[in-house]
């Protein structure tokens, strides 16, 4: 009866402790995400502080997604071009995502909404993909180490589609590992309408995958492929409808021997991304700094083989990211631009490293205080090797110093078209919702037609800009439409800068210098005042609408129409 009673007891509290357990489990299951959606959400308010502070100050690339301030207003030209062009430059989904954001948002604040978080949610990503192949102290480690050290924040900063790429390579890792196959029958058309490269760089990876690891199912094809295969066939016919055939004034892609002679795509021009690093140039940064050789060191020396975990998702996306960046280069900007292909898979894969095996390391350490001291230590040399990436405000730009002056275009009508220089332009569309004719930000290169366009209008606008007479001025308000010219006055007109060829790109600098030639006097220098609709310390605007009325009430009265300034 005893016994009896005491085997009850013992089943009873056998069962308790499993209860007990069971409910430990579920609160870490549940409290574990929450911290490192909490940590992603301090963590990017800290690095986006300066851009939370104050409107003015942004993510630079956000000046080439113009078309998203386009959203709801009626502000812009019809017949913008640039925001065409901007529209097709960026992915579906992120122009969904705007078109409803804005809505309810201003597009400069909805673009940090967005990166905060995306920040946060692409941690998560990384804890629940950690848990395909670690335990939750690994996963929450590695989705620490991703938020925290190297910072990632770079690429989530202004809320574009590049924000997509490492989560979805995270959850490619996950499918592999958990030999989701059906899942990619979703995965890879949601790919190439978020960033296109992931699309490419996903399907090499489970490509690589099946050979490396699962031959099996390729020979002969398994059900599993066919999933696979169905996804990429979306995702193509997706890709060639966006890429295959762009709009006119676009054009196609510039041949390969063509971009190799592209002047633009070389240090000095409006896109530097030739020539392409090695491979090795391009993978020792992110291999080299201390906190990794050390943890490298560290985790050789402590642990035994079978306690290092590598993933064969691993060796697959490493594999297909090395394959990607040298096709990359081989292909030149058909597969987009290579790097792409190495900066969001090496920091992804060295978080999951450290995530999972500096734990493992402390652990080995036997006595309390070694093992603070060494965790302090790896604190310190992460602190050291980092401290240049995790600083608050090294992602955006401060240009509150065009303001007032876009406080003045939006007081203009719908559909006054700008022009001034293109660092200039940049900005007036997102802060002011104006069109305007040309821009940096834009000019890509690898369009050569699309580009022919801009870098015509371009020199159009220096041209007016370094007039001697109203003759560019009244071309570039009759050829282009353009209402009002805006004039930096120092920096234009430095005579420094105009003798050393430093007014724009170099790769500018030959059309710029025949443009002024051996003028050092300039008619927009010091306007009539009746042309000048605007002014403060740092800009003037001309009213090309006034210019030519002038032009042509002088015409009609028989009088000279044009206003001139000495050559020298």
């Amino acid at each position: 009866m005893v016994a009896g009673d005491l085997g009850k007891e013992n089943r009873s509290s056998g069962r308790k402790g499993e209860e007990r357990d069971t409910v430990v489990s579920r609160s870490k299951g549940i409290l574990l995400p929450f911290l490192i959606f909490l940590i992603g959400i301090l963590t990017a308010l800290y690095l986006h502080s300066p851009a939370l502070l104050s409107r003015t100050v942004y993510r630079s690339d956000l000046r080439q997604a113009i078309h998203w301030a386009a959203y709801h207003t009626t502000t812009f030209r019809q017949d913008d071009l640039l925001l065409a062009y901007a529209r097709f430059n960026e992915s579906p989904v992120q122009n969904v995502l705007y078109w409803y954001g804005t809505l309810f948002l201003d597009v400069i604040l909805l673009s940090k909404v967005l990166a905060i978080l995306g920040y946060a949610l692409a941690g998560l990503c990384a804890y629940f993909a950690a848990l395909s192949f670690t335990n939750r102290t690994g996963a929450f480690f590695s989705a620490c180490f991703f938020l925290l050290c190297p910072d990632q924040f770079v690429y989530y900063s202004g809320g574009f589609s590049k924000a997509w790429m490492m989560p979805l390579l995270m959850i490619t890792i996950r499918f592999l590992e958990r030999e989701r196959w059906q899942a990619f029958l979703l995965l890879m058309p949601f790919a190439a309408l978020a960033y296109p490269v992931a699309a490419v760089l996903i399907g090499m990876t489970v490509l690589v995958h099946l050979l490396l690891y699962r031959r099996n199912l390729l020979f002969p094809p398994g059900r599993p492929v066919f999933f696979f295969l169905a996804g990429s066939f979306v995702a193509l016919v997706i890709l060639l409808l966006r890429f295959g055939s762009p709009k006119g004034f676009i054009g196609p892609l510039g041949a390969h021997e063509l971009l190799m002679r592209t002047e633009e795509l070389y240090e000095g021009g409006a896109q530097h991304y030739l020539p392409t690093p090695s491979l090795l140039d391009a993978l020792l940064p992110f291999l080299t700094p201390p906190f990794v050789l050390v943890s490298a060191f560290l985790i050789f020396l402590l642990l035994k083989p079978k306690e290092i975990t590598w993933p064969s998702s691993f060796s697959s996306l490493l594999v297909a990211s090395i394959i990607g960046y040298l096709l990359a280069d081989l292909l030149f900007i058909r597969l987009y631009i290579p790097n792409r292909y190495l900066r969001y898979t090496i920091p992804v894969l060295l978080s999951f490293w450290h995530g999972v095996h500096l734990p493992r390391v402390v652990k080995k350490i036997p006595r309390p205080g070694l093992r603070a001291a060494t965790v302090l230590i790896l604190a310190s040399i992460a602190v050291v090797s980092y401290r240049g990436d995790f600083k608050p405000g090294k992602e955006t730009l401060d240009r509150s110093r065009l303001s007032s002056l876009c406080r003045f275009f939006e007081t203009t009508p719908p559909g006054t078209l700008i022009s001034g220089h293109p660092y200039v332009n940049d900005d007036i569309p997102i802060q002011a919702r104006r069109s305007v004719l040309c821009n940096y930000k834009l000019a890509h290169p690898w369009f050569p037609r699309f580009y022919a366009l801009q870098k015509e209008r371009t020199l159009a606008t220096f041209r007016a800009i370094y007039a001697a007479d109203t003759k560019p001025l009244i071309e570039l308000r009759k050829r282009y439409g353009v209402d009002l010219l805006v004039i930096r006055k120092k920096k234009d007109y430095s005579r420094k800068r105009i003798r050393k060829g430093r007014i724009y790109l170099r790769s500018y600098r030959r059309e710029i210098d025949a443009i002024i030639g051996d003028r050092r006097h300039f008619l927009l220098e010091d306007p009539p005042p009746e042309w000048i609709v605007y002014e403060d310390e740092r800009y003037r605007v001309i009213d090309l609408r006034k210019v030519s009325r002038r032009s042509s009430r002088a015409s009609r009265n028989g009088a000279p129409n044009e206003i001139s300034v000495p050559l020298r």
